[in-house]
């Protein structure tokens, strides 16, 4: 039976941009240090609208590294994907709650003139065990630090 509308539809069908699979394909080849690859992968996204990819981006593993998280994070705003890269990358710490990205995002100069959001430990980066599921399996533990 077909479906007039996705949100219709009993299956959960993802969409993902095929730019998505390109910059995940790249991340993957700039870890594995095929650098030329990925900026293949990259040259690809960019293409398409007509901005070159330079060179000198895909110098070296680090540069190349933080070229293609900066190309995801253009290229996926607002599409729901940044804040699990930026998790995955443990980088969040430094784009989201550091004093002078909050300054320039809010346009302030010497303060945020408000609500600040503090950083509470490194143990944000890891998920914890759901309590159900350790309720049902008791050979699994709780994640330390997390309050059940």
């Amino acid at each position: 039976m077909e479906y007039a509308r996705r949100e219709q539809n009993p299956v959960d069908e993802p969409i993902v941009r095929y730019a998505h699979v390109l910059l995940m394909w790249a991340e993957a080849m700039v870890e594995s240090s095929d650098l030329q690859g990925a900026m293949q992968k990259i040259k690809q996204v960019r293409d398409r609208v007509g901005i070159p990819t330079m060179a000198s981006s895909f110098a070296d593993k680090n540069i190349a590294r933080n070229y293609v998280r900066d190309e995801r994070r253009r290229e996926l705003i607002g599409e729901g994907v940044n804040f699990f890269d930026e998790m995955r990358w443990k980088t969040i710490k430094e784009t989201k709650f550091d004093q002078k990205v909050a300054q320039h995002a809010w346009g302030g100069t010497e303060n945020t003139g408000g609500d600040t959001y503090e950083w509470i430990d490194d143990y944000w980066y890891t998920r914890p065990v759901p309590k159900a599921e350790i309720e049902l399996n008791k050979n699994l533990k709780p994640t330390p630090r997390w309050i059940y």
